[in-house]
């Protein structure tokens, strides 16, 4: 017993198929409902990048933002202002933002070629940090801070040559 299915049928099903599909794909994409970025802040990180992966791409986009830990951080260009007693003076120019930063003595200077020789390196890789900060001219950094007036840099990532 042969079913015959007009071509009116055979045409309505597939076109519920492929509805069906183009729904699940929507749901499914960037731009979906299951991973909306609506009700976020632009700030928002919602994990720890991979440092080797991501920190020339983040130092090519200037953004300030809040790491999962709850500190604040910010990507830019810094610049060596100052000195005054143990505390040094840079700033950041962030897109259209500019940070000024105090670095005390306490303050992490990191190079990136250390930290990916050493990534499990807890100690500062700079050598000597404030001739490190001295040298920073348009030097692409990422700060990791506490706000304030001035913010207090926390640690320093430089990712540009000038070390």
């Amino acid at each position: 017993m042969q079913i015959a299915l007009s071509r009116k049928i055979i045409l309505v099903i597939l076109l519920v198929i492929a509805v069906i599909f183009l729904v699940i794909s929507f749901l499914f994409s960037e731009k979906g409902i299951l991973f909306s970025e609506k009700g976020k802040s632009a700030t928002e990180v919602t994990h720890i990048p991979d440092v080797r992966a991501t920190t020339e791409a983040r130092m090519m986009t200037p953004m300030a933002w809040t790491m999962t830990d709850g500190v604040q951080a910010v990507t830019g260009r810094a610049t060596f202002v100052g000195e005054s007693g143990d505390a040094a003076y840079i700033t950041v120019q962030s897109g259209e933002l500019e940070f000024i930063f105090m670095v005390t003595p306490r303050t992490g200077v990191f190079s990136t070629g250390d930290v990916y020789a050493h990534p499990n390196q807890p100690a500062p890789t700079v050598e000597n940090p404030k001739k490190a900060l001295r040298n920073l001219h348009d030097t692409p950094v990422l700060v990791r801070y506490e706000p304030g007036d001035p913010h207090r840099a926390y640690s320093i990532l430089i990712t540009g040559d000038d070390q």
